[in-house]
């Protein structure tokens, strides 16, 4: 595994919700024995310490797969908002001291490591980083990364408070 060492604490949200309209419980959706979510764990784990990465959700009807997907693969769940996602990312990442969040969709389950490690470590060396993305041209490869600050500025900012349900 190559973790990138620093003293400032970064966490993975992975932002997953069951109850689409479009396409329901896609998270779930398997390819072989491995449910979308799964596989992103599974990739994620490469490159982050499972301290780290947080199952970040709300409670609903269908929450008990996704705390038996974190317990088999021994990371957090975070149970916020349902209809603040914004709300429900600066929750969790206050109540796990993260100061930067990676904030990856649960439905994505191909992340690109690499670039996940190279946007770590350019954080690293900008002390003042609010906000920074890969640029890979696949968006199912891609990841950003904001700051805990720059969240709460785009809540104080946003003309509508209280329901946020994309960034």
């Amino acid at each position: 595994k190559k973790y990138v060492q620093m003293s400032v604490k970064f966490g993975a949200l992975i932002t997953v919700r069951l109850e689409s309209k479009r396409f329901p419980q896609k998270a779930k959706k398997k390819i072989y024995s491995y449910s979308l979510i799964e596989i992103l764990i599974k990739r994620l784990l490469q490159v982050e310490d499972k301290q780290n990465i947080v199952i970040c959700t709300c409670k609903s009807k269908t929450h008990g797969y996704l705390k038996s997907v974190a317990k088999k693969y021994d990371v957090k769940i975070y149970f916020g908002s349902k209809d603040n996602l914004l709300v429900r990312m600066i929750d969790c990442a206050k109540k796990n001291n993260f100061k930067y969040i990676f904030r990856i969709t649960g439905d994505n389950p191909f992340i690109d490591c690499e670039n996940y490690l190279k946007i770590k470590s350019a954080a690293i060396k900008k002390s003042k980083l609010e906000y920074i993305y890969s640029k890979i041209p696949l968006r199912g490869m891609r990841c950003e990364l904001l700051s805990l600050n720059a969240l709460k500025k785009t809540l104080k900012n946003s003309i509508e408070k209280k329901k946020i349900d994309y960034l």
